[in-house]
């Protein structure tokens, strides 16, 4: 009885220690989107939670092409060490690839979403290498889809580019 009772304290404190790893793990991601809020607190994207890089409200594999490269800058060149980094890194880039041109940190400060294309012309990625081409934008609660807005890029009479949306 006491080898017996041994065995399965040491294999309960063991399953304790997996829980608590893989609930700490699952719970570090929302961070990343805190890292986010920090460095654009005005941002309408925000709004979108998980969805601002990832194809699923709960976030997991499957990226919109601004999360894929926030990903990509993350791990290729700050070696998963420095995602404020990573965010800011790509700030220049357009990653949605959409035909405004505009770069990621217009678009945030524009109150537009990075990732995403206002129609069915969004690529979605995932780790192993395939991709889903024409995938919808994500559905804001209360807002509809991103696709009911009609956005042009302008140029303000300063120089500085911007977005309107109606």
């Amino acid at each position: 009885m006491g080898l017996l009772f041994k065995t399965m304290t040491h294999r309960l404190f063991v399953m304790v220690l997996l829980a608590q790893f893989y609930s700490d793990s699952a719970s570090a991601r929302p961070d990343y989107f805190d890292i986010w809020k920090s460095i654009y607190p005005g941002a309408q994207a925000s709004e979108l939670a998980c969805q601002l890089c990832h194809q699923r409200p709960d976030g997991g594999d499957g990226w919109n092409g601004y999360g894929f490269d926030v990903r990509a800058t993350f791990f290729d060149v700050y070696g998963g060490t420095d995602m404020q980094a990573s965010i800011r890194f790509i700030e220049n880039l357009n990653s949605d690839q959409d035909t405004d041109n505009l770069d990621n940190k217009i678009e945030i400060d524009s109150q537009l979403y990075p990732g995403w294309v206002n129609s069915e012309t969004n690529t979605i990625y995932f780790k192993d290498g395939t991709f889903l081409l024409n995938q919808a934008p994500p559905k804001r609660e209360g807002l509809g889809d991103l696709s009911e807005l009609l956005c042009f890029p302008i140029v303000t009479q300063s120089g500085s580019a911007s977005i309107i949306c109606i």
